[in-house]
């Protein structure tokens, strides 16, 4: 994993980072340098803890509450690929310039290019200079959007990441949770969509 990670200041004034309890914000951004190149870190609280905290000798059942606190303000959010769970930092990208000319550093098993990771949801930028071509891509969404009401109007269902979904057009539209615009969805309605 890295061993640098940007932390922006506005963190100081976030509204869920400040209701946080005082350990639980000390986890919380001393998470940030431990998160793979996806934001992505390990599910078990055990080696969470080892990583995060290690010279600190609360429990494991404490050291679950404040990560429940973490969940709870929407700072990080459980994920899911394959069998495997993690916990994704939510607006990681908000704040991190990766370079795509480097193969991802990730939890994942099996993803060996930045389109792989793309093709799972997240927006990503190119050493913090957006792309063209997403640029144009989100424009020509935006606009497409921008002139359907009838997408605001539909009813949200959403992917097993968390990311929201609408139906309209006779398209299937996602915003990745992680940042963004609405972009036309690839992916299978049926194995990859959670019905509520």
């Amino acid at each position: 994993m890295a061993q640098k990670r940007m932390i922006d200041k506005k963190i100081s004034v976030s509204e869920q980072v400040s209701n946080l309890s005082s350990l639980a914000k000390v986890i919380f951004t001393w998470s940030i340098p431990h998160a793979d190149d996806l934001g992505l870190l390990p599910f078990s609280s055990k080696t969470l803890k080892a990583m995060i905290i290690p010279m600190n000798e609360m429990s494991i059942s404490v050291f679950n509450v404040k990560l429940e606190e973490i969940i709870k303000q929407g700072l990080w959010k459980k994920f899911e690929y394959g069998e495997n769970k993690y916990y994704r930092i939510v607006k990681f990208f908000n704040h991190q310039t990766l370079k795509k000319d480097r193969k991802p550093n990730t939890l994942l098993e099996n993803i060996t290019s930045w389109d792989q990771v793309e093709k799972l949801g997240f927006h990503l930028e190119d050493n913090g200079n957006p792309r063209e071509e997403k640029i144009r891509e989100d424009k020509l969404n935006e606009d497409k959007i921008n002139t359907s009401s009838s997408l605001k109007k539909a009813k949200a269902f959403y992917r097993p990441t968390g990311e929201e979904m609408r139906f309209s057009k006779n398209k299937w539209w996602v915003i990745p949770d992680c940042g963004g615009s609405w972009l036309e969805f690839a992916g299978d309605e049926k194995k990859d969509i959670v019905w509520r």
